[in-house]
């Protein structure tokens, strides 16, 4: 990594105003903090590797019973007087890794 290349974080919104404290700055083309070259790097080492977002992650559940997602599915499509039933795609993955009976 060259010196005068800025250092690119990734904070989430809600330490937006601390990253911003410690000196980091805004680079609108990208929509990414940053630290400006030459600038002392330890402070924000919180921020250098990417985190997984929320929808990234796979959901916490158990590996026998409904899915959330599969009942809220369900439901929307009852409402809507749509009766097939449907799985969503972590259950159709999770059924193809596991098949019953194996």
């Amino acid at each position: 990594m060259n010196p005068k290349d800025p250092t690119y974080l990734y904070v989430p919104r809600h330490h937006e105003a601390r990253a911003i404290a410690l000196g980091a700055l805004y680079d609108a083309d990208r929509r990414q903090f940053y630290v400006p070259p030459r600038k002392d790097i330890l402070p924000f080492r919180e921020w250098f590797k990417p985190r997984q977002s929320r929808r990234q992650q796979q959901p916490k559940q158990a590996e026998t019973g409904p899915c959330p997602r599969c009942e809220k599915l369900r439901w929307k499509r009852f409402l809507s007087g749509y009766t097939k039933v449907e799985k969503c795609p972590w259950c159709i993955a999770r059924e193809q890794a596991n098949p019953p009976g194996a």
